[in-house]
């Protein structure tokens, strides 16, 4: 997970820090980009909600890293 500003990075961080249950909530559009700053591994949320599955690669990290995958239905 990745961001483009310092501030929002560090942020997200403590955001995702904070809860027993942490949810990244992201579209489809944004698997396979990379941002400047490191905001954490797949291991650092526990939930990735998204409108459309990941690649394949993408989903077996989540997988390995033990964060459920959640697809979103129209």
């Amino acid at each position: 997970l990745t961001d483009y500003e310092l501030e929002e990075a560090e942020f997200a961080r403590m955001v995702l820090s904070r809860g027993q249950r942490s949810v990244v909530v992201t579209d489809h559009t944004k698997f396979g980009r990379q941002g400047l700053v490191r905001v954490c591994g797949f291991d650092g949320f526990s939930e990735l909600a998204t409108d459309q599955p990941p690649p394949p690669e993408i989903a077996a990290a989540l997988s390995r890293a033990g964060a459920r995958l959640s697809i979103a239905a129209a």
